[in-house]
């Protein structure tokens, strides 16, 4: 899939320092020299930082103390920071220390990782190798300066990241992570900071997020056609729309299609898929998600039969009174790790959709799709698709399929010119164009099928007949999944 990236070519970003090249040139060489005699020291630090400077025609702040900035250590989650510089000991040396005492920078509320002891001479050696092998270097002498700065963030832990990005200026993080977009591709970028996001506190990605999109998915790219009225009240809103934890269990009594409920994105290909695999196997879904260190997720997806992860954190998109606005996670009560009863959501579906979202660029690009692909992207396995106008497959093959585990998915017709966006079938079920439903059954004595809508198994069950199926849907798709 082709991603489109907003920002310079790499000709222009280097063609500013090229014109400083004929001059920089023998004092990077004289100066570099002086900083390889000096070692890791603060005036090493200070000159690559004014070299720096020089090159990119910016200004930066090269004082070297640098405080750690952490959130307000009561959890209360305003955003107020608190700053101070990490405990050393009366000799001035590094410790291991842990967060007893000190304050803590917000991690998710599933976060297994926030008492991982500080290395505090791993980190600062880190933040000195970042000034020596950062984006200056890399860029006006090649080499493998990004692969040292990605080797020395993968040894540290979660706590030790945070400090880590603690030390580095804002500038300093850009020119990072603008050198890996010019130099890396997006699979290598997204390998480094997946890493990151699995460990760090949620003030480090947010921060780093600031300068990248791979992080976090755009959500307020959705249009409205006019055909979509459902959406536009949600959409009305879009201006109050953020990122929220609320309180949740990835799982919460198994995996079950009543999990399901498609919200305000038009994914009904994609939730139709989820909901048939938890129909039928949903050992599929459990071995899709991997709960990271920091109470991220890790998602496993795949394209073209190949596996692809993505790191989800457990944020998902609320309006401005706290309510989803894209998968509808529905509410239970439920025991937390410390033993107390809690009512949160069953978040597995939302996280199944946000890395729906991060696989293709934004939530808006996630809208449209074939349920066929929906099926791909989470088994790994080729579905077959059945032309309903052609040969569609009677109800004794379906029915066979259906208790072999497959996962079978109908797609309803094309709206065309039709004014209305429903239709109906003999018997008074009503039917949405364009919109893709889950075979929940299939009676061949009866002579029925019965479907759910992705909009959830709440709505009820949909039933039609053998004679009438193949004319209300044009498409059936079918996935053995894993059996």
């Amino acid at each position: 899939m082709t991603k489109h990236w907003v920002g310079k070519s790499r000709s222009d970003r280097g063609a500013g320092a090229l014109e400083y090249l004929g001059i920089v040139v023998v004092a990077a060489l004289l100066i570099g020299a002086l900083i390889a005699a000096i070692g890791q020291s603060r005036i090493g630090d200070q000159i690559a930082c004014q070299l720096r400077s020089i090159v990119d025609s910016a200004d930066r702040d090269c004082s070297t103390e640098v405080d750690p900035l952490y959130y307000d250590a009561n959890g209360s989650g305003n955003d107020d920071f608190l700053t101070g510089p990490a405990d050393r000991n009366s000799s001035g040396s590094s410790n291991s220390t842990t967060a007893e005492g000190g304050q803590q920078p917000e991690y998710f509320q599933n976060a297994s990782n926030t008492d991982d002891p500080v290395d505090e001479e791993k980190v600062e050696n880190a933040v000195n190798d970042f000034e020596v092998n950062g984006g200056l270097w890399q860029r006006i002498f090649g080499g493998d300066g990004l692969r040292d700065v990605e080797k020395a963030v993968r040894g540290l832990n979660g706590p030790e990241i945070d400090a880590y990005f603690a030390g580095l200026s804002d500038g300093e993080i850009a020119d990072w992570i603008e050198t890996m977009e010019s130099n890396w591709t997006e699979g290598e970028q997204r390998a480094v900071l997946q890493y990151i996001a699995a460990h760090a506190s949620v003030a480090t990605l947010d921060k780093l997020s600031e300068y990248t999109s791979l992080l976090q998915p755009v959500f307020d790219d959705i249009e409205l056609p006019e055909d979509k009225q459902r959406k536009a009240a949600k959409l009305e809103d879009i201006d109050t729309w953020h990122w929220s934890e609320v309180d949740h269990e990835l799982f919460s009594g198994g995996v079950r299609p009543a999990d399901v409920a498609q919200g305000g994105l038009g994914d009904c290909w994609y939730m139709a898929s989820l909901m048939s695999t938890a129909h039928r196997q949903p050992k599929i879904i459990t071995d899709a998600i991997t709960v990271n260190p920091n109470g991220t997720y890790e998602v496993r997806l795949f394209e073209g039969g190949e596996e692809v992860f993505y790191t989800v954190d457990p944020r998902m998109v609320v309006d401005g009174e706290g309510r989803e606005v894209f998968h509808n996670s529905r509410s239970r009560t439920f025991v937390d790790e410390n033993g107390d009863v809690v009512h949160g959501v069953e978040l597995w579906p939302a996280v199944m959709e946000k890395a729906l979202a991060m696989h293709e660029g934004t939530y808006g690009k996630a809208e449209g799709g074939q349920a066929a692909r929906g099926l791909e992207m989470i088994t790994g396995v080729d579905s077959v698709k059945y032309d309903t106008a052609r040969k569609p497959p009677s109800l004794t093959e379906l029915e066979q399929m259906h208790e072999s585990g497959s996962m079978i998915s109908f797609s309803s017709l094309n709206k065309g010119g039709a004014k209305k966006n429903t239709y109906e079938s003999d018997d008074g079920e009503t039917f949405y164009y364009n919109h893709a439903y889950v075979l929940e059954g299939v009676d061949v004595e009866a002579g029925t099928v019965t479907l759910w809508n992705p909009w959830g198994t709440r709505k009820g069950k949909l039933t039609v007949s053998a004679d009438e199926y193949a004319e209300l849907f044009k498409r059936v798709d079918v996935n053995e999944g894993w059996n």
